[in-house]
């Protein structure tokens, strides 16, 4: 998301070109990153539950700004993050740290500051991941640019894509209703409802403004 609520009522802004901003009281400021003078080009920005905030740079990797202090923290390649262009972030109900990039999937391992790449050998498609969502049960779901929706269960990856019954395997959005209903954002196909194991197409063919769903 290009937008963040912290819980002091702070707006945080990821902006392509101008790094991040914020709004506070009303009033907009530039947050500086002297750790970080190229990270202009945020394509994402996410607050964690304690308040710390992980943002996406382009050519940089991630930024982990601190709560307390606003102190900052950069994981890149030599962390074993798969790509620096960083697209989406999840924390789960686990409390573990979830990261899409145009390389593919990651885990973010506290303890040792490192990722864990999830590859082909593991059951992912692999590609580019600009969406993730939890659902009610605790299963991950990750958007790709090509390869659908996949959700990760049980340590196992499952994908759903055309031939599954999406509407477009270029999925930018995902979001689940109070009614355990996953709702799938894609970029060509509408929007897709899947409920009881089976898609629900809404596009413009049926009044949808437009068939590209934005993250």
């Amino acid at each position: 998301s290009a937008l963040c609520l912290h819980p002091d009522g702070t707006i945080w802004i990821a902006s392509r070109g101008n790094g991040i901003n914020t709004i506070k009281n009303g009033i907009l400021s530039h947050f500086n990153l002297p750790q970080a003078p190229l990270a202009r080009d945020i394509r994402t920005i996410y607050a964690d539950r304690e308040g710390n905030f992980w943002a996406g740079a382009a050519s940089v990797g991630i930024i982990l700004i601190k709560n307390n202090d606003h102190s900052v923290e950069i994981f890149n390649e030599s962390h074993g993050l798969p790509s620096l262009i960083v697209s989406s972030f999840l924390e789960d109900s686990r409390g573990k740290m979830w990261v899409g990039t145009a390389a593919g999937l990651a885990l973010f391992n506290y303890k040792k500051a490192s990722f864990k790449i999830y590859q082909a050998r593991d059951g992912f498609p692999g590609g580019f991941v600009g969406a993730l969502g939890e659902d009610k049960d605790g299963n991950i779901w990750i958007g790709t640019n090509g390869n659908g929706l996949i959700r990760f269960a049980n340590d196992k990856f499952s994908v759903y894509n055309l031939k599954k019954g999406l509407s477009n395997d270029v999925v930018t959005s995902i979001c689940e209703d109070r009614e355990g209903n996953l709702w799938i954002g894609t970029a060509g196909g509408g929007l897709n409802q899947r409920k009881d194991e089976k898609f629900m197409v809404l596009d413009s063919e049926l009044g949808l403004s437009s068939d590209v769903v934005l993250p």
